[in-house]
């Protein structure tokens, strides 16, 4: 859910040209005329063809813009969220793998989330049951049905307007792009023959700080010497629709800790890939019945 109102985006793109004017005697004025016409000539070619190939560029704030309309005008849709996770701690390896779906209609407002996390068999040291993971949300209603821990249910009244929900579940293209262009170093625009494709290498001492700041920031961020190795962010979006298709993050960052009387740095790289899919094509959303005879009031 997206909670913070970004600013439209701005992208100019200025173009500098440097024109050098010489003077001469009068003695050759005839000579310095013919050169001035000859330089106003290139250079009204120059300015041409730096047109043409303007002309020819794809318009990033349009696509943006257009794209932002379409995916905001969702009836529902679907994502598919895996994150593959490493973490190394003095050369022992513990690999990860989650996944989150979720499935949104918008009138009347319907949610729900299912998360799974496993640990991988190439890991150095098996410990299956621990790191096992399920949960879910279920919103129906305006009621929220939610299984956070073990396997107990638990419900509640949703404390958002049917507006607020639908405003924060709504994809908002232009506001995602805006939060990666204020922490990036520089961005990329591709065209290819069926995707548009943005791509953001963003400031690594401005996310470790972000991260210190939130109260959502990465495991470990609290602890002496984190920092931010690498992380960049994709976005892609179909040519032919204007969905967004997906949104790949990679990063890596490392913080120092004690583990059973051992210190070290635990270095974690994970990669994040977002697909979002079955534009429309959700229809409905069923609390199961087990859950609504057996979740308990919080």
């Amino acid at each position: 859910m997206m909670n913070k109102y970004i600013k439209a985006i701005m992208l100019s793109l200025v173009v500098i040209s440097l024109l050098m004017a010489c003077s001469e005697d009068t003695s050759e004025s005839n000579d310095s005329s013919q050169n001035e016409q000859r330089n106003k000539d290139n250079e009204a070619t120059e300015n041409n063809q730096g047109n043409d190939t303007n002309d020819e560029e794809p318009d990033v704030e349009q696509i943006i813009k257009e794209a932002t309309k379409v995916n905001n005008e969702f009836e529902s849709y679907s994502t598919i969220e895996e994150k593959d996770t490493v973490e190394t701690f003095n050369d022992e390896k513990n690999h990860l793998f989650a996944k989150e779906e979720t499935n949104v209609i918008f009138s009347p407002f319907q949610f729900e989330l299912k998360i799974e996390q496993e640990q991988l068999d190439d890991s150095d040291h098996l410990q299956k049951e621990f790191f096992a993971k399920e949960g879910g949300i279920y919103l129906v209603d305006g009621i929220s049905y939610m299984l956070l821990q073990g396997d107990e249910w638990s419900k509640k009244e949703s404390e958002y307007t049917e507006e607020e929900l639908q405003d924060q579940e709504k994809i908002h293209l232009d506001k995602q792009v805006q939060r990666y262009r204020d922490v990036a170093v520089d961005e990329d625009f591709e065209e290819t023959e069926e995707h548009y494709i943005l791509t953001f290498n963003l400031d690594l001492e401005q996310i470790a700080k972000n991260d210190q700041e939130s109260d959502q920031g990465e495991i470990g961020v609290s602890g002496e010497g984190y920092k931010v190795n690498e992380m960049d962010v994709t976005m892609k979006i179909n040519k032919e629709t204007l969905y967004l298709e997906t949104i790949t993050t990679n990063k890596s960052y490392a913080y120092d800790m004690e583990y059973k009387e051992e210190k070290g740095e635990m270095s974690v790289t994970y990669e994040t890939i977002k697909t979002y899919q079955n534009q429309n094509d959700v229809k409905e959303i069923v609390v199961p019945d087990e859950v609504l005879e057996n979740a308990k009031e919080l």
